[in-house]
């Protein structure tokens, strides 16, 4: 006894529905969809080719369309994430290794991180930096004098 197409397919949806619920992508709904869009098609007794070509013709249109209306919906995200979000920020350096004075450890948004200066100028306790960019999980730094030392005057007193 072998099972009708439109059973297999409807089979086929609800395992992608299931999946759907399980992942909360709205990845495999779209796949879902696809599936009992070829229900409705080999209702009418075509070819199996035609099913699987309507199955993976809606299933690609669907998630397609969906990212792009997704996409428009949600814009892009304003708020920068994880450490990325440190660029720009001013620290103090709280540990300096004796082996590479230009590396050591800071404190920046009350958080310990490991810093390195970017031409490995030496740094000092208690230092203020700033934090330019990443790499890999460290975060390339300046000090804060050198940032305004060509702007910073000292004024003699006669």
């Amino acid at each position: 006894m072998s099972m009708s197409p439109w059973v297999w397919w409807t089979v086929v949806a609800l395992v992608f529905f299931i999946l759907e619920i399980s992942t909360a992508s709205f990845f495999f709904l779209w796949i879902g969809a696809g599936a009992m869009i070829t229900v409705v098609v080999s209702l009418f007794s075509v070819p199996a080719t035609v099913e699987y070509s309507v199955f993976a013709v809606s299933s690609i249109l669907l998630v397609v369309i969906s990212r792009r209306w997704a996409g428009t919906i949600s814009g892009k995200s304003p708020q920068i994430a994880n450490v990325d979000a440190l660029v720009g920020q001013s620290g103090r350096i709280t540990k300096v290794y004796a082996h590479a004075p230009w590396q050591g450890y800071a404190k920046i948004g009350g958080e310990a991180w490991r810093v390195e200066t970017e031409n490995e100028n030496p740094l000092q306790v208690n230092e203020e930096i700033k934090v330019l960019t990443l790499k890999s999980n460290i975060l390339v730094v300046k000090k804060v004098a050198q940032e305004h030392g060509s702007e910073t005057k000292t004024e003699k007193k006669p």
